[in-house]
């Protein structure tokens, strides 16, 4: 009984202290690529384009960064409602207890929702109703408030990966 205590009493006290990381300061966020996922052909055979951003995390902090989950919002430009969101977890992402001073792995994020187009897919991006967008990369570190950690355009160019 002690032992399943001292246990829940651990596990209590491990996840408060991960939420006090303070994830803007200690950590940077480095865009690498943003750009136009080609995401294949639909079921009605049109040609499909996603927004989609790839980053790195740095722990610039002196601890552990703890338990992580990071929001891309992509949002199209002049627009201020969401208009597709990727939540990803820690655990999926290499960023759980990222030690200080270490650099995650890139991370892709490919929005499920963009633009679809009987023409080709460069062709799409050229189309006068084609409108830009940016992401949105928040984080937030155990059972915190989410922080705004960057927020870049999506360049105008197709990436096949």
């Amino acid at each position: 009984m002690r032992t399943r205590f001292a246990l829940v009493l651990l596990a209590a006290v491990a996840a408060t202290s991960c939420s006090n990381v303070d994830l803007k300061a200690s950590s940077r966020l480095d865009p690498t690529i943003t750009g136009w996922f080609d995401a294949g052909v639909t079921s009605d055979g049109k040609n499909k384009l996603v927004p989609s951003v790839t980053f790195t995390v740095t722990n610039t902090g002196q601890a552990p960064l703890g338990t992580i989950e990071i929001n891309c919002v992509f949002k199209r430009k002049g627009d201020p409602e969401e208009w597709s969101t990727v939540l990803l977890l820690g655990s999926r992402t290499g960023l759980n207890d990222l030690a200080p001073g270490a650099t995650s792995a890139p991370i892709v994020v490919h929005a499920p929702t963009g633009y679809t187009g009987t023409e080709p897919r460069s062709d799409i991006l050229q189309n006068r109703l084609f409108v830009d967008a940016k992401v949105e990369i928040f984080g937030k570190p155990g059972g915190a408030r989410w922080v705004k950690l960057g927020e870049y355009p999506i360049t105008r160019q197709l990436l096949t990966q």
